[in-house]
């Protein structure tokens, strides 16, 4: 087998998913480009997009080191084999015929809160509620301390 460029690795690696089309793993290469890209989309549109960068730079990092990883399997002559991201065993997402390795449940607690983070942020937009109750309670505990103050002191 040839050895593929060092630059055009580097280069393809940048792409979450480009580093794994290049070296053939086309089903690989295609479904981490569909969650790279699809994530981010899917949490902007629900609200929570400060919640972003907790996912993409750790995925973009193991996609960029993990094709330098398999640059180097390929320049040893290694076949690499194009499997999905989700029944890799290796990685532990395992979601063939095991279900029950965990996960499901790392994906679950996920969604539970990717969805109660949208709630919260739906419910305090901008922060208002929080914004009005800060300044209105703290006037009209002064008034209700000091009217009391003032009617204590008469008794």
């Amino acid at each position: 087998m040839e050895k593929r460029s060092g630059f055009i690795t580097f280069v393809v690696s940048l792409i979450p998913g480009a580093g794994y089309m290049y070296f053939g793993m086309l089903k690989k290469g295609l479904e981490t480009m569909v969650l790279f890209f699809l994530i981010p989309t899917i949490l902007s549109y629900v609200g929570i997009s400060f919640i972003i960068p907790v996912f993409f730079i750790p995925f973009w990092l193991y996609t960029f080191f993990n094709t330098y990883q398999l640059a180097h399997k390929f320049d040893r002559g290694e076949i690499l084999k194009d499997e999905s991201i989700f029944t890799n065993s290796n990685i532990g997402f395992g979601l063939g015929k095991d279900n029950d390795n965990g996960f499901f449940k790392i994906i679950a607690w996920a969604l539970i809160i990717v969805g109660i983070l949208a709630i919260i942020n739906k419910i305090f937009v901008n922060f208002q509620i929080l914004y009005v109750l800060r300044s209105y309670i703290a006037p009209v505990l002064f008034i209700i301390i000091g009217l009391y103050l003032l009617l204590r002191r008469k008794k």
